[in-house]
């Protein structure tokens, strides 16, 4: 069965359903946030790993019903994870704007965007629970843990400049763990050998990072919106990305201490934007992008050698091509 990584139509459609029903209760402000969160569709790439590792490291030519619901259960709470930990991100950060929007705590409020977080949570780890084995659930939670722990580092360090290593930790846990944990669960599903967990999760190490780096460069580059982020919000947020943090590294004590300025006071992309330039920040980290999309392309020969291989090699060229 020949897919692409961007397939998965049906499959995706039964996880919005999942997420849909797992988040409705006889609340009715529970319900007109959730409603409210709802059509951020996305393209629900952590349910797309589970399903992409389950489906083609299964031991046959088409998944039982009862395979494809349980797999479909598992992308669901990976998703929801992901929705609930957003959330919390956005209290959190003080955001006010999520995808060209008011904030779920921006409209209904910290409690409230707190709670509901804690919720999908609840969902999410019932879910796997009722799908899978227990080591299953440890997985789920060591990385829970790790990305809550990395987002106290974070208010910990404070406004302090950070460097790549301090950088690359901090996305290895609010990205890429949690795809590293989608693939997993993945070959869980598909009862696959140790060695091919391992390899499928450091797949989703390396094609994580590449995917958050790229992302944080579209906040440099993404004029038009079509990534449903705008130019410069992290940047006023205040959030230390590769191509800031590389032409800290490399300018010139002036141009240094202008950057510094700026991060203090103002942070407007049309002063900062110049001097990124200058030092080829957004090139640094594209290049670095594709230095880790090459590494889990590598790791793919040790999963799944064949057609299995291009369900996530697709998402690779993707993590480092958003035309793609």
């Amino acid at each position: 069965m020949e897919r692409s990584f961007f397939d998965f139509r049906s499959e995706i459609a039964q996880v919005e359903r999942h997420i849909r029903e797992a988040a409705t209760a006889d609340v009715r402000l529970l319900n007109e946030a959730i409603d409210y969160i709802a059509p951020e569709k996305g393209k629900k790439l952590r349910p797309r790993l589970v399903l992409s590792a389950a489906y083609s490291l299964l031991d046959a030519d088409e998944p039982t019903p009862e395979f494809a619901d349980t797999a479909i259960r598992v992308a669901a709470a990976v998703e929801l994870i992901h929705t609930a930990s957003l959330l919390h991100d956005d209290v959190v950060d003080r955001a006010e704007m999520r995808r060209g929007r008011p904030s779920v705590n921006a409209r209904f409020g910290d409690n409230v965007a707190i709670l509901i977080a804690d919720l999908l949570f609840s969902h999410a780890f019932d879910l796997v629970l009722s799908s899978l084995e227990p080591e299953a659930m440890r997985l789920v939670c060591r990385a829970t843990r790790e990305m809550c722990e990395s987002e106290i580092r974070q208010i910990e360090r404070g406004p302090d400049v950070l460097s790549e290593a301090d950088y690359y930790q901090g996305i290895r846990a609010k990205t890429a763990l949690l795809f590293s944990v989608s693939a997993e669960l993945g070959a869980i599903l598909a009862r696959a050998s140790v060695e091919r967990r391992e390899a499928l999760a450091r797949f989703g190490i390396e094609v994580g990072m590449a995917y958050q780096i790229c992302d944080d460069v579209l906040d440099y580059t993404a004029g038009d919106g079509r990534w449903g982020k705008g130019v410069g919000n992290d940047l006023a947020q205040g959030k230390q990305t590769l191509p800031l943090i590389r032409a800290l590294d490399v300018a010139s004590d002036e141009d240094r201490q202008y950057l510094l300025s700026q991060l203090r006071n103002g942070r407007e992309m049309h002063k900062v934007f110049p001097v990124i330039q200058k030092y080829r920040g957004i090139e640094y980290a594209t290049d670095k992008a594709r230095e880790f999309a090459a590494r889990a392309g590598e790791v793919l020969s040790l999963v799944h050698p064949g057609s299995g291989e291009d369900l996530f090699r697709d998402f690779c060229r993707f993590a480092v091509d958003r035309s793609y």
